[in-house]
């Protein structure tokens, strides 16, 4: 039987009242670790035992029991006592359940009740593909929330997205579009603007040398520059 625990969100340069917050829950834990080992403690004569239920605080003996760890505590239940926390479907099929503040969740709950849906196709958050928040809303991180947020580069048409993940894009902003790096060049000579200068033509990119080529045939050209 598989436990899948969700990834705990990071918080950096965390304001005061999250420190006393955290202070306080850490003075819980060890309130709870505390007043567990004290119950146990009462059945230690005890040959079979195993833990206190979760659920229903009797004692677990010896193959009565279902257990998993979270939070660097092992957790026990009756087989009886083994149920989803939501619709209190039993669990104790051996197969895979979700973890949610410590509580154990069938697939179908944790999924429509906890994850929820996707704000951009409307389809269920699946937890193997991870969940990203953004202006208090929840997509695909993959799929939905590129297509919704990230910008098309204005000569490939392709997402503006890191080559490894993790890693920082450079985006060049230039008159109201974004670009690749690497795309922000001179579409006949191929030159990269290095100096943030280009000349338009139709919505296509020149050099100054390019452009005076195309301007000697009549055509309109604009020039501007714009700082990444």
């Amino acid at each position: 039987m598989a436990a899948v625990l969700p990834p705990e969100p990071t918080t950096l340069n965390a304001p005061a009242s999250v420190v006393t917050s955290s202070a306080a829950a850490a003075a819980a834990k060890i309130a709870v670790i505390l007043e567990r080992h004290e119950r146990d403690m009462t059945m230690i004569h005890h040959p079979e035992f195993r833990g206190h239920c979760e659920s229903c605080n009797d004692a677990v003996l010896g193959s009565d029991g279902v257990s998993y760890k979270f939070d660097n505590l092992t957790r026990y239940y009756h087989q009886k006592c083994f149920r989803c926390h939501i619709c209190t479907q039993s669990l104790r099929d051996g197969g895979e359940f979700f973890l949610h503040v410590g509580n154990p969740h069938c697939i179908a709950c944790y999924q429509e009740k906890v994850l929820g849906c996707c704000d951009a196709c409307g389809k269920v958050l699946m937890s193997q593909q991870g969940v990203l928040r953004a202006r208090s809303k929840k997509f695909h991180p993959a799929t939905c929330y590129v297509d919704m947020f990230v910008p098309n580069c204005g000569s490939c048409t392709k997402k503006i997205l890191p080559d490894v993940e993790g890693q920082a894009v450079t985006t060049i902003d230039w008159k109201g579009k974004k670009y690749h790096a690497q795309c922000f060049g001179c579409v006949d000579c191929s030159k990269i603007f290095t100096d943030l200068k280009a000349y338009q033509i139709d919505g296509n990119l020149f050099c100054k040398n390019c452009h005076s080529i195309r301007t000697k045939k009549g055509t309109r050209v604009s020039v501007g520059s714009q700082q990444e």
